[in-house]
């Protein structure tokens, strides 16, 4: 075993765990926000047809109407304020993702001590470790930021005051459940490579 190999394998084994760890935070928001944009979309739409609907005979009253579109209201000030909250989620697991992809930084010191060349793990050199690492991260990186701006596309269609289009609101919902710009190839090359054949997890 090459001198500071330990240490530097320490440092990797901890990332590679944080990564993890974050794949897992973000499937959890993934799918907390993916209900919480239809949530909202719905209630949009509720509240814009308000005065369209039919109420039965004796709560047909303006004071009845006036208050089913305060409260239709209040349940989308409610759903724009969880999607808010998931915005927030969505850009601080991108922002540790982004910390993690930028590996010159990120393992600055272990660069430094251990050579590009050394072997890490059983197989497996130093610096073939941090391309592969770097690329299943940065794809995160991608599809997050993709997702967060389809995120801001539906908050300000909802936002503008007008008649929310249910098509583009739905475009926009089946566009987010899909990760086209997260490359599932590279995540799966860090998955093989790494966490299955060099650390055997």
């Amino acid at each position: 075993m090459q001198p500071g190999q330990i240490e530097v394998q320490k440092r990797a084994r901890s990332a590679c765990t944080t990564f993890r760890a974050l794949r897992g935070e973000w499937e959890d928001i993934r799918a907390e926000t993916q209900d919480a944009l239809t949530v909202m979309t719905n209630a949009a739409i509720e509240w814009q047809t308000s005065d369209d609907l039919t109420l039965p005979d004796g709560a047909a009253s303006a004071d009845v109407r006036e208050a089913l579109k305060r409260k239709r209201l209040e349940a989308l000030k409610r759903a724009r304020g969880r999607v808010d909250e998931l915005l927030a989620d969505c850009r601080d697991v991108r922002q540790d993702f982004a910390k993690l992809a930028d590996v010159e930084r990120y393992f600055a010191s272990s660069i430094a001590q251990y050579p590009d060349a050394a072997p890490l793990f059983r197989s497996m050199r130093w610096s073939q470790f941090r391309e592969t690492f770097s690329a299943a991260t940065r794809t995160y990186v991608d599809d997050l930021t993709a997702k967060e701006a389809l995120i801001e596309r539906l908050r300000v269609l909802v936002n503008d005051g007008g008649v929310v289009p249910r098509d583009d609101a739905l475009a926009i919902i089946s566009a987010f459940a899909l990760d086209v710009s997260r490359d599932d190839a590279l995540v799966e090359e860090f998955d093989a490579l790494i966490l299955r054949g060099e650390l055997g997890s």
